[in-house]
């Protein structure tokens, strides 16, 4: 399938699957109209430029994409002095008006799932919708909560009758990693993902209601592991585990995370457990650190050695249920009793909400559309690499084969999509527990594919993690909102940042001696050129966008998008548009994220932008970057 450079509707485009999705089309549409057509818009630029002829023609392609960026440029500013500034100065300073792309994202998804959710979805959205639902409606003042808790996890598959120290750290560690439930011994690791912390949970009868409890939730264990457990029993273990952890002074200890952490548990048992539990998510682990190791040591001693083996079965899941309860009545409760505004965090369970966004926006001619979009970059940028003075001694076939290894990756296999969700009970705990396991097959499956953290895909923009370019669920979103395809309003969303990062490969790359000094010299300029007080500081990202620009826009744009027609009383052609989309995507208006290159300094290597904006050939946005060029 190859993009259209038209901006008629393409006859081959995606058509949404179901009516609820071409409501939704309408009412973000709507929503858009409302919120934009609100403001008044002055005109484009402040001074008179020796433009195409205006052409009154209703209805411009584009009128509420056009409407979007137009509101919110500020026409004080030269766009041929400085365009980040024409574009952004009021996003910058907090414009209320400003509607990033990242905010897009979040309507487009609002609408889209009101529009998706509930039994008629998805596998995954059904079970997003019965949890989110589930947690608001769940009654964590009885005890019918913790009976159900601690049935689920007694299914999950509890030490054996024949019970001992392998099998109970096992369990908890299963708990902890694959289920992420707190327990009588949790696991956790480090934020950087290089210690696996080891410590005792805190009394999990210290609520004063547990003795009322108790009864039911031990009927639900002895009914869910064919035994005849007692409060008695269940209480006696109790204060003995409590008596040894009071009386444990053993300093916290770290080890080589080979080494077993646990007396009586052998290192080919401790090494089964990493290799099942651990490494899968964590491969950088090297390091295992025990607060109050004595006491664990003894703890886990009573639990294997327990005369009635039963018993110990039920005091971890008990414990565990009750810690589960409590985290879970907690986060419902954060969120004022709204299944709307509970988050996947919450539940733990952010990979069966990607499952479900990336299912909501994988449409077949769309995703075909975007591998042909990909195709296209990277055959201009093939061409043009070859005889550009940063490439300088490069041949065209070497940096043929060097494109040849990039491979573009999708949402459905960001999301792992071919892990299959699994189905709906009527249990709300077993449900829970199934998204808690299915997370943990997905992270695992993702790790070993190489696909980054879902942190990574938060920006609705392309990635690159080395020859593997994703195309984030988000930035996919942004694609699908319009029912048609338009390859001017998709060049500055998907097209420049795909381009940029075939570039930003290609300088990364390993070249011969020469070769390599000229690249590094070169960017070393850009280092020192940067315009307008920019605080970006990757030569690499901001070399790769003008390129990116040139290899996309200049070389993919008609002559018939420079035509000017008027919306709204303000003359734009569709190659403006363009130029204002890219830049507008790129306003640096979210707190903590710093723009990696320069805006202006990239768009002053677009021969076609001085012509599209009529800028002079004095005008600062039109002066050669002789960093990349031979000036």
């Amino acid at each position: 399938m190859t993009p259209t450079t038209s901006g008629e509707e393409d006859t081959q485009m995606v058509k949404p699957h179901s009516k609820q999705l071409l409501i939704l089309g309408a009412s973000l549409g709507a929503v858009f109209c409302v919120v934009l057509f609100a403001v008044l818009l002055a005109v484009l630029l402040g001074k008179t430029k020796a433009y195409p002829e205006a052409v009154n023609v209703d209805p411009f392609c584009c009128p509420e994409e056009a409407l979007m960026v137009l509101r919110a440029v500020n026409l004080s500013v030269d766009p041929c002095e400085d365009f980040y500034g024409h574009v952004c100065s009021r996003a910058n300073v907090g414009d209320y008006e400003h509607v990033s792309p990242l905010l897009r994202v979040a309507m487009v998804w609002s609408l889209m799932k009101m529009a998706g959710m509930g039994p008629g979805s998805s596998a995954a959205g059904h079970l997003l919708t019965i949890l989110k639902q589930g947690l608001w409606e769940i009654d964590h003042s009885s005890g019918k909560d913790v009976a159900e808790y601690a049935t689920a996890i007694a299914q999950t598959g509890a030490p054996s009758r024949n019970i001992n120290g392998y099998e109970m750290v096992n369990f908890l560690a299963k708990l902890s990693f694959k289920y992420g439930l707190p327990a009588v011994v949790s696991f956790s690791v480090s934020e950087q993902g290089t210690v696996l912390n080891i410590k005792a949970a805190d009394d999990c009868f210290s609520s004063s209601e547990y003795e009322d409890i108790l009864p039911s939730v031990l009927d639900a264990v002895n009914g869910a592991l064919n035994t005849s457990v007692s409060a008695k029993q269940l209480l006696r273990i109790k204060d003995d585990i409590a008596a040894l952890l009071g009386a444990s002074h053993s300093r916290n200890q770290s080890h080589r995370i080979e080494i077993s952490p646990f007396t009586g548990l052998a290192q080919r048992e401790w090494a089964g457990i990493l290799n099942n539990l651990v490494f899968p998510l964590y491969p950088n682990v090297t390091t295992v650190a025990t607060r109050q190791p004595e006491g664990i040591s003894h703890l886990l001693a009573v639990l294997a050695n327990e005369t009635i083996p039963s018993v110990a079965e039920a005091y971890v899941i008990v414990c565990a249920a009750l810690k589960t309860r409590d985290a879970l009545a907690e986060a419902s409760v954060s969120h004022g009793l709204m299944p709307a505004s509970t988050s996947c965090h919450d539940l733990n369970i952010c990979e069966l909400e990607d499952a479900f966004e990336a299912e909501l926006v994988n449409r077949r001619r769309l995703i075909d559309y975007v591998r042909a979009l990909f195709m296209q970059i990277k055959d201009t940028v093939t061409r043009d690499a070859p005889g550009h003075p940063l490439f300088y001694g490069i041949t065209g076939q070497e940096t043929k084969e060097k494109l040849s290894q990039l491979k573009l990756v999708l949402p459905e296999q960001i999301a792992v999509l071919d892990i299959a969700v699994p189905a709906v009970s009527d249990s709300f705990a077993a449900n829970f527990l199934a998204a808690r396991s299915y997370t943990f097959d997905v992270r695992r499956a993702k790790i070993a594919r190489g696909i980054p953290d879902a942190d990574s895909f938060f920006l609705p923009v392309v990635v690159r993690h080395g020859n593997a370019i994703f195309f984030p669920t988000n930035l996919l979103a942004l694609l699908a909102q319009n029912h048609r395809r338009n390859i001017a309003l998709d060049l500055p969303v998907a097209g420049v940042g795909m381009a940029a990062q075939c570039w930003s490969f290609l300088l990364e790359a390993s070249w011969s001696g020469e070769s390599r000094s000229n690249i590094k010299r070169r960017l070393e300029c850009i280092e020192k050129n940067r315009l307008n007080g920019s605080d970006a500081t990757d030569s690499v990202q901001t070399a790769a966008a003008a390129l990116g620009l040139v290899s996309a826009i200049d070389a993919m744009m008609p002559l018939q998008w420079n035509v000017l027609y008027s919306v709204n009383n303000t003359e734009i052609s569709l190659a403006r548009l363009v130029f204002l989309l890219w830049a507008y995507s790129n306003c640096a208006t979210i707190p903590g994220v710093v723009l990696k290159f320069d805006v202006n300094l990239a768009l002053r290597s677009s021969h076609v932008f001085r012509t599209v904006f009529g800028c002079s050939q004095h005008s600062p946005m039109v002066q050669q970057v002789c960093c990349l060029e031979n000036c």
